[in-house]
C-alpha cells in the first residue's frame, strides 16, 4: 500500500525500472578527481552521469560554491541542487529519547563510528563545543563485535569521558550491546539536510513521484 520506494545506492542496479534517478555528489570529496574503483573511489565512468534525473551536491556552506561542481559538463541534467548537513540533536542509543545539542557544550566524549568519511563526524562534534579525548574510527558498515564494545568502555572510564558520541547508523548496531553500554550515556549525533533551493526541489520532487 505504499505510494514510493526510495531505494538507496540503485543508480549501479540498471534492472531495476525507475522514475528519477537522484545521484549524491559529496562537495568536499569530487568524483572528477578520483579513479574508478579499484584505484579510487568511483563506481562508474563519468560518462555514466549523464543518466542521472536528478544531481545534488551534499555537505557544502552555500549554494555559490556548489556552482563549479554542478557546471561539469558531465552533468546534463537541468536539475541540480546543493545542500548542507547540520547537527539537529542528540538522541540516547538505548532510551530513544531525542535531547538538545545543549547538552553537548564544555563536555568531553569517546567517538565513535563506522562511516565512509569519519572526519566529518568528528568536525561536527568539536562545532558542538564537545572535546574528543579518543576517537574510534572503525571501517564503513563495521558490525560492532563485544571485544569492540569493551574497548569503547575501557577508554570512556580510563579518559574519564562525559559522553560516548557515535553517528545514527552506528547507535542502530550498538542496540544489542544493551546489557554492556546501559550504564553509560552513549548518544547518536542526530543531523538534519537543508536543501539550499528548498522551494524548488520541494516542488520537482513533489511532482516527480506524482502528489
Amino acid at each position: 500500500g505504499v505510494d514510493v520506494i526510495i531505494l538507496d545506492d540503485g543508480f549501479q542496479h540498471r534492472y531495476v525500472k525507475r522514475n528519477i534517478d537522484i545521484v549524491l555528489m559529496d562537495g568536499n570529496n569530487s568524483p572528477f578527481k578520483t579513479a574508478l574503483l579499484p584505484a579510487g573511489y568511483r563506481r562508474e565512468p563519468l560518462k555514466s552521469l549523464n543518466r542521472a534525473t536528478v544531481v545534488i551536491v551534499t555537505k557544502v556552506n552555500s549554494e555559490i560554491s556548489a556552482k563549479p561542481l554542478l557546471a561539469r559538463k558531465e552533468i546534463t541534467t537541468q536539475n541540480k541542487y546543493s545542500s548542507s548537513f547540520q547537527a539537529a540533536g542528540i538522541k540516547h542509543v538505548l532510551g530513544n529519547v531525542e535531547q538538545s545539542l545543549e547538552l553537548l557544550k564544555g563536555h568531553s566524549a569517546i567517538a565513535v563510528s563506522g562511516v565512509a568519511r569519519p572526519e566529518n563526524f568528528l568536525r561536527e562534534i568539536e562545532l558542538q563545543g564537545v572535546k574528543i579525548k579518543e576517537a574510534f574510527s572503525f571501517p564503513d558498515h563495521h558490525r560492532y563485535t563485544k571485544e569492540d564494545v569493551v574497548s569503547i568502555l575501557n577508554s570512556f572510564i580510563k579518559e574519564k569521558a562525559d559522553f560516548i558520541l557515535t553517528t545514527e547508523k552506528d547507535g542502530v548496531k550498538l542496540e544489542p550491546f544493551n546489557k554492556e553500554l546501559n550504564v553509560v550515556p552513549v548518544f547518536a549525533l542526530l543531523m538534519s539536510v537543508s536543501v539550499y533551493q528548498r522551494e524548488q526541489w520541494e516542488k520537482y520532487i513533489l511532482s516527480a513521484v506524482g502528489c
